[in-house]
């Protein structure tokens, strides 16, 4: 997983994070990512300088 080899995500965060997106069908926000309850805020805030949000 490519999220992995951030060093603030761990593998699973990671998994986390996959799944969340597999789910909604994307992650298109900061306000979305905090919908995953089982990552600490504090960490999400931690990411959220290395994260783009836009569509590939």
């Amino acid at each position: 997983n490519e999220l992995a080899r951030h060093p603030y995500i761990d593998l699973n965060m990671a998994k986390k994070i996959e799944r969340y997106r597999l789910q909604h069908q994307g992650i298109d926000n900061a306000e979305s990512l905090k919908k995953i309850y089982t990552i600490n805020p504090n960490e999400i805030e931690k990411l959220l300088p290395y994260l783009d949000f836009r569509k590939q």
